[in-house]
Parts: C-alpha cells; sequence; structure tokens
C-alpha cells in the first residue's frame, strides 16, 4: 500500500506541474522552510523539518532536512538537491540526496523525493511528497518509504520581487 502511494504521489506531482505549453516559473521567493509529522511504523513518530532553497540556479536547488524521532527510529539529517517545475499555484519537484542516520551508532543514508507544493497564497502552501530511505549498512534498520504531507512557508522577498 505504501509503494502504490508513494508511485500515485510521483505521479501526480509530475501531472499538475505541466501544462500545455511546459513547466513555468511564477514569482516566487524560493527561499522556504516548513514540517510535518509522520509514523515511522515501529511504534512511533518522526518530525520533520525541512528548509531550503528551490532555485539556487534556474530550477535546481537545494534542501536540508532533519528528522527528529520520538520514538525507536533513528534521528536523521540530510542533504538533497532539488529540481522543481511550477505552473501556476502549483509546484513539483524531485530531489536526490545523502545523509547521516544516528540511532547506537552512526549510519549512511540515501534519499529519494518526490513531491508537488499547492500555494495558498503568498508565503503559505501545503506539501504531499512521498520519500524512500535507504541506511547502509543494509540490515541494520528497515529501509522506508512514506507518503508525507505537510505545511510550507515561503520567506518574503527582499524588496525588488522574488526569482526573475
Amino acid at each position: 500500500m505504501k509503494r502504490l502511494l508513494f508511485l500515485l504521489s510521483l505521479l501526480a506531482s509530475f501531472a499538475l506541474a505541466q501544462g500545455p505549453q511546459g513547466p513555468q516559473n511564477p514569482q516566487r521567493n524560493p527561499a522556504y522552510f516548513g514540517g510535518y509529522a509522520f509514523t515511522d511504523g515501529a511504534g512511533g513518530w518522526l518530525l520533520g523539518i525541512v528548509g531550503g532553497n528551490d532555485s539556487v540556479l534556474e530550477n535546481f536547488g537545494v534542501r536540508l532536512e532533519v528528522n527528529v524521532p520520538l520514538g525507536p527510529t533513528p534521528a536523521s539529517l540530510s542533504l538533497l538537491g532539488t529540481w522543481r517545475y511550477s505552473q501556476g499555484r502549483v509546484d513539483s519537484y524531485t530531489g536526490v540526496g545523502l545523509g547521516v542516520a544516528k540511532a547506537d551508532q552512526g549510519y549512511l543514508m540515501g534519499q529519494l523525493v518526490l513531491g508537488g507544493n499547492l500555494h495558498l497564497g503568498d508565503h503559505l502552501a501545503l506539501f504531499l511528497e512521498g520519500q524512500y530511505r535507504y541506511l547502509l549498512p543494509a540490515g541494520a534498520y528497515p529501509n522506508t518509504a512514506q507518503v508525507l504531507l505537510g505545511l510550507q512557508y515561503r520567506v518574503p522577498a527582499p524588496q525588488g520581487g522574488g526569482r526573475p
């Protein structure tokens, strides 16, 4: 079921961002931060905090993510490179990155993110994304795939407007 939801979020994010003329770039400041909470499947919860800039170079961006456990799952910190597509009030994005997870010892972690934002106004957006995390060494903790719903805040643009 989780894999089906993950694939559906992937398809929806790409479909929503494509218009008849292809991706477009609305005037929004690219700097953001946000958060989400999700169950880890092992009886606990994780709180996720994300921040980044989705337009460091055109549609390429960076994202920093921290997950704080409220259960047995390890805490994690990851840095991702992202690619964003925009159409009106909707952005879709994909990201790939590396990080570390800390429990009884440190683990290397790979991460894949696919999702979309629905902008409710100039600064507030809902996001839906699918995430897959792979921890090394394999088998130390289960790899995870989840679909997340969260809230994002766009930092107000400096005088002169948002991204070109």
